[in-house]
């Protein structure tokens, strides 16, 4: 592989490493993992001690390098791992220490995999950008009448954000 291309791939990954803060990294535990990475990541949330209170300014991003492999006990558990577990109200952690083929039988494991699985997580500027492009390209002949079409789309957008809302009907009623 081209130097270039590794390293737009290297610099993609790195942009979405939020999936992998103590808060978030929790979702794994209800994702298609391999069963042994699953149980490893529950036995590192079970050993990591629960905290009096939580921090909740932006999660730091942590800290992998691309030539070792990450060890999920000791570099993304943290107390604040916890968070959803408080949220959620799942007060009795005990099935983390069961095999994963008995997660199933416990309510607070199907409580955290329902809103895992409901959970619906999008990037919206990026949604938006690639939306505005495919509907539009192709009303445009050059690259200019392009670039100006999607900035007056965009500009509406702004302007009238969807999902629309009391507020952003009534601009539209002046």
């Amino acid at each position: 592989m081209q130097p270039a291309v590794l390293n737009a791939c290297l610099d993609s990954c790195k942009r979405h490493l939020w999936y992998l803060t103590p808060q978030l990294i929790v979702f794994a535990l209800c994702d298609g993992l391999q069963t042994g990475i699953r149980e490893q990541l529950a036995k590192a949330l079970f050993d990591s001690p629960k905290p009096a209170a939580f921090d909740f300014r932006k999660p730091e991003f942590p800290k992998v390098k691309t030539n070792k492999e990450i060890s999920i006990g000791k570099q993304l558990i943290t107390e604040n791992s916890w968070l959803l577990f408080s949220i959620l109200g799942l007060d009795h952690p005990e099935w983390l220490q069961l095999s994963m083929s008995e997660w199933d039988q416990n309510p607070d494991y199907c409580k955290l995999r329902q809103f895992v699985s409901n959970v619906h997580v999008v990037n919206d500027i990026a949604k938006r950008g690639i939306k505005l492009i495919t509907d539009f390209i192709g009303h445009c002949h050059d690259e200019s009448q392009r670039q100006t079409l999607l900035q007056v789309v965009e500009s509406h957008h702004e302007q009238f954000p969807i999902p629309y809302s009391k507020s952003t009907l009534a601009k539209l009623s002046c």
